[in-house]
Formats: C-alpha cells, sequence, structure tokens
C-alpha cells in the first residue's frame, strides 16, 4: 500500500519502531512489520516518519530522515520544518492537517497556511481539491 501511495504521487505518513535489538518495523502500536534500512532510504524522499520510541528518533536523525515524534500536542514540529497539526487545531504555516473533516472545514483564507493532508483517503482529496503542490 505505501508503495502504491508513492506510485500514485503522494508522500506517505509511517509510523516507525527500532526494537532494543536493532530491529526495524511499522506499526501504531507496536513493531508489527518488519523492515529494513534499504527499506527506508530508497523511500525516504516519500516518507513522513512518524517515530514511535526514542531509538526510532536516533535512527531517524542519523538517516536524515523527514521525522517526528508526538502524543497529544497541538502542533509538532518536523525535522524538515513542517508543523504537524493536531485534528481540530487552526493550520499555521507550513502545516500538515491530520482531519481530513477539519481541512475540509477551512475558509479559503486559512488554506494558504496548509502544505498538505493526512489522509486515509488521498485520491478524493486530489479529485476535490486538486494537486497543489
Amino acid at each position: 500500500a505505501i508503495d502504491r501511495a508513492i506510485g500514485m504521487g503522494f508522500d506517505v505518513e509511517v509510523d516507525l519502531w527500532v526494537n532494543g535489538v536493532g530491529q526495524l518495523g511499522l506499526g501504531h502500536d507496536a513493531l508489527r512489520y518488519k523492515l529494513d534500512l534499504d527499506w527506508l532510504q530508497v523511500r525516504q524522499s516519500k516518507l513522513w516518519v512518524h517515530c514511535k520510541n526514542p531509538e526510532a528518533i536516533e535512527l531517524s536523525d542519523a538517516l536524515a530522515l523527514n521525522y517526528f515524534f508526538h502524543q497529544n500536542d497541538k502542533y509538532t514540529l518536523t525535522s524538515q520544518g513542517f508543523v504537524w497539526v493536531y485534528p481540530g487545531e487552526k493550520p499555521v504555516r507550513k502545516s500538515v492537517v491530520l482531519d481530513v473533516a477539519q481541512f475540509a472545514r477551512l475558509d479559503i483564507t486559512s488554506l494558504e497556511a496548509v502544505w498538505g493532508v493526512c489522509s486515509d483517503w488521498p485520491l478524493e482529496l486530489r479529485e476535490k481539491f486538486g494537486r497543489r503542490r
């Protein structure tokens, strides 16, 4: 699914874990899908890496990935200076909005702050709003 989305021109947010023995993997609540370092490096220009533990932060920083860590923060800065905006919060400059409903409610003057939308429905959003970047 990740490669399919990248092939359609989308960036992809992934949840990265690194366990105590250096095993890498993806999964929301735990390391569920094992992967190797090459997988990350080949796709790094299209990934938004949500680090799920300190080891994932250290690896992402060493590889110069576009990464971030957050819990319930209203705003989180990524390593490349984008603002990951928690659902329901007002977008600011270079925002990535996490909630499709929030994006649809924004007035036209607010859209200038939105750089992207993190969504499970990217094709529908592209059709509705077009490709801005």
